[in-house]
């Protein structure tokens, strides 16, 4: 198969599957950003606080061509058919076979996690975009072009996280290639000097793992930015093909035992594209290998394929029809304009983007609050005021934190019942029910 042919193929093929999710919400479900992180990166675009990274200044400018909604939905798909464009480069580079890059690069495509990154927006998709077309200009013949990789590099690198993961690849370069060392050296230099001067002053959110390894590593077992369990199966036909090969499938086992310690979101998918690299040749391996049965096998390969493929549909499907709703944020627009600045909302955590971006109110909780040295005592407030039914308790923790509005969602009013906790607590005369509709309620406490 020639080259453009294939990468014609990858490239259509990401820009359809990305395109889809986006699409279909919007016309099926709701015309809103997907993820509450969306609209705390939308408000960083908007304000350009010192934390304002290099992708929340290219939203910034990108939205007087159209608003920032509509750019936080077409960046991410842009940078997410670029990064098609340049690992099938980097691909093409040192594998040979042009089938077999075909499978692994839409190996990588129909994964959940990739589907995610480049669907929602947030730094990750200019991050992934920045390191492939940083290694890309740094295994360039042209010394200059190599040399200023270095500046596309600091484009994804203001956490530490992502310089180690750049010092990885280019160490990992020089183990097979022997070149360039001093080169690299530098480059690692100038990325954790970065990290010291700038780092401290950039806030990177990363998500919480989810509970067990499993979860957070698999789609299919509720994780919806996970990989898929038939990339899986896929990975290890691959190392069992190239075990015969080289050693060098000893490492994807050492990979995989890291990145075990702390999986989230953010650190995916970049394993999504080493575990396509290996799932591609165990695709290639099953589908070149001769059966004795031709039936078997072409059912076998049918099966594992559709196999990717609902695992593909079934994170898209819940992409589309994740929070926030249209009536959700409506909810946070009415607080915003309701309350006066300076008011303090508690709800769950998962609400404080919502809170902050949307409402242009402080909540009580956020993604960020776990950096805070009070972080397990606010825990353990905001647990007692869901669960306390005495009125002098709660109202002992409001004030404590200056707390004037309670919102809940319909995901903390199903965890509890009407006269449990809370809800028994504000039916009391001390709050006053001023919004509902489907998804949202919000008291405000009245002292």
């Amino acid at each position: 198969m020639k080259n453009q042919k294939v990468l014609m193929i990858c490239l259509l093929t990401a820009f359809f599957v990305l395109s889809a999710v986006p699409v279909i919400r919007h016309f099926i479900f709701s015309d809103t950003l997907i993820g509450e992180q969306a609209y705390y990166h939308k408000m960083l675009a908007e304000n350009l606080p010192k934390d304002a990274t290099t992708y929340h200044y290219l939203l910034h400018y990108m939205s007087y061509l159209g608003g920032y909604d509509a750019w936080s939905k077409i960046l991410p798909i842009i940078f997410g058919v670029l990064s098609v464009y340049l690992f099938y480069l980097l691909l093409s580079k040192f594998i040979r076979n042009n089938e077999r890059v075909m499978y692994t690069v839409l190996i990588s495509i129909v994964s959940p996690v990739f589907i995610y990154t480049f669907t929602t927006s947030s730094p990750n998709s200019l991050r992934v975009f920045s390191i492939l077309l940083g290694f890309f200009m740094f295994l360039s013949r042209n010394e200059a072009v190599s040399i200023s990789s270095v500046a596309v590099f600091l484009l994804a690198a203001p956490d530490y996280f992502t310089s180690i993961l750049i010092a990885i690849l280019l160490a990992t370069y020089y183990f097979f290639e022997r070149k360039s060392l001093w080169k690299i050296i530098a480059f690692v230099l100038v990325l954790f000097g970065f990290n010291v001067i700038v780092g401290s002053y950039l806030i990177t959110i990363y998500s919480a793992p989810p509970s067990s390894f499993i979860e957070a590593l698999l789609s299919d077992f509720g994780n919806i930015a996970g990989l898929s369990l038939f990339t899986i199966i896929f990975f290890f036909m691959g190392i069992a093909e190239m075990w015969k090969e080289t050693k060098f499938a000893l490492y994807p086992f050492i990979a995989l035992v890291i990145f075990s310690l702390y999986l989230t979101v953010e650190k995916l998918i970049f394993l999504n594209f080493f575990v396509a690299i290996f799932a591609g040749s165990g695709l290639m391996r099953l589908v070149k290998k001769e059966w004795k049965v031709t039936l078997i096998k072409e059912l076998m390969v049918f099966l594992l394929i559709c196999g990717l493929v609902f695992s593909s549909v079934s994170a898209g499907t819940r992409m589309i029809s994740s929070d926030p709703s249209h009536q959700k944020i409506s909810g946070f627009e009415w607080l915003g304009k309701h309350s006066s600045e300076g008011n303090i909302v508690f709800s769950q955590y998962k609400n404080g983007f919502l809170i902050e971006s949307v409402s242009g109110r402080k909540p009580l909780l956020d993604d960020f609050s776990m950096r805070q040295p009070e972080f397990s005592s606010i825990i353990d407030d905001s647990e007692k005021i869901m669960k306390s039914r005495v009125l002098e308790n709660t109202e002992a923790i409001l004030q404590k934190y200056n707390i004037s509005y309670i919102l809940f969602d319909a995901e903390m009013k199903k965890s509890l019942e009407e006269d449990d906790g809370l809800l028994f607590v504000l039916g009391s005369s001390k709050f006053r029910q001023v919004f509902y509709n489907n998804e949202i309620w919000i008291w405000k406490y009245e002292p």
